[in-house]
């Protein structure tokens, strides 16, 4: 894994110097997560079922914290502590059913520095990011490090050189972190199938191109369709929305080729309720849903056989 130390180690001695002394207890009910100036909270989700998660928890039972969080006074209410360090560390200790936790209270950081420190102790501590994760940490680190020195302008030297400064941090390509980027302008929709390998990495940066309008229609398509997208029709659908041609029947005509086996023919609602593993099997779903439907059934006679 990536070394982040030096970076971080630049950001957390930015102010006064860290000495026991600072460390408190904070009760968690007055925590909440960090969001930065373009309302982008703390990237980094938790799964109170990936094993890190258990690990941490684990361990926090048996031997206690052994690094305290880093908080900073929510600026618009000082009686409440914004999370810059520790978010899994305190879903733990909340999980546990603990009132209170460890913290060292930076009261000398700017939005930027926040920001920043944010997003790379996330990258310090976590193994696994879902493109979703890094698209919003990059775009929080890239956007702070940018009003820190006055650099405003997107496509401008300047900002190139942002980039290739989060590029040494994170040790990951200027190039991946700006497509990385680019999918926060996906729907929500778009992004959870980024997520779940769905849709790849290059139709899915052609995509985040689009108007927000059009990208709900071509998810629908492929979402109702069971379908793959490729990189050369993402780039089609992107210069027909470049040159405003791209309607419902011309996502359609250039989707078109590549369905998987039947359409299936339930709608979004009905979809939603089953399992993702048998959903692109028409077959499997139907006879899914008539077990559902039987046992509903079977319950009802139930009901109605004891109100006799």
């Amino acid at each position: 894994m990536t070394d982040f130390t030096g970076g971080l180690s630049k950001i957390i001695k930015a102010g006064k110097n860290i000495t026991e002394g600072d460390i408190v207890p904070i009760e968690i009910e007055k925590l909440v997560a960090f969001k930065d100036s373009n309302g982008i909270v703390n990237p980094s989700e938790v799964d109170e079922n990936d094993p890190e998660f258990i690990a941490l928890k684990k361990n926090i039972s048996e031997r206690g914290l052994d690094h305290p969080i880093t908080v900073r006074p929510l600026p618009e209410d000082k009686e409440k502590y914004q999370i810059l360090c520790g978010h899994h560390r305190v879903a733990a200790c909340r999980a546990l059913g603990q009132s209170t936790i460890r913290a060292i209270v930076r009261n000398d950081l700017s939005d930027e520095a926040a920001a920043e420190l944010v997003g790379l102790d996330n990258f310090s501590r976590k193994k696994n990011y879902k493109p979703s994760e890094k698209a919003k940490f990059y775009k929080m680190v890239l956007d702070a490090r940018k009003r820190k020195s006055g650099r405003r302008i997107e496509g401008t030297e300047a900002e190139g050189s942002a980039l290739e400064e989060i590029s040494a941090i994170v040790g990951e390509s200027e190039r991946s972190i700006q497509n990385y980027i680019r999918l926060s302008s996906l729907i929500p929709e778009l992004l959870e199938m980024v997520d779940e390998k769905k849709v790849k990495m290059i139709p899915a940066v052609e995509l985040s191109y689009i108007p927000e309008t059009a990208q709900k229609l071509i998810y629908k398509y492929i979402f109702d369709n069971e379908i793959s997208i490729t990189a050369a029709q993402a780039k089609e659908l992107r210069e027909k929305s470049t040159r405003s041609e791209l309607t419902e029947t011309k996502i359609e005509k250039t989707l078109g080729g590549e369905r998987k086996g039947k359409k299936n023919p339930y709608n979004r609602k009905v979809k939603q309720l089953i399992p993702d593993y048998i959903k692109a099997d028409p077959d499997a779903a139907t006879e899914y849903l008539i077990k559902a439907i039987r046992f509903y059934q079977e319950a009802q006679q139930g009901t109605e056989n004891e109100e006799e």
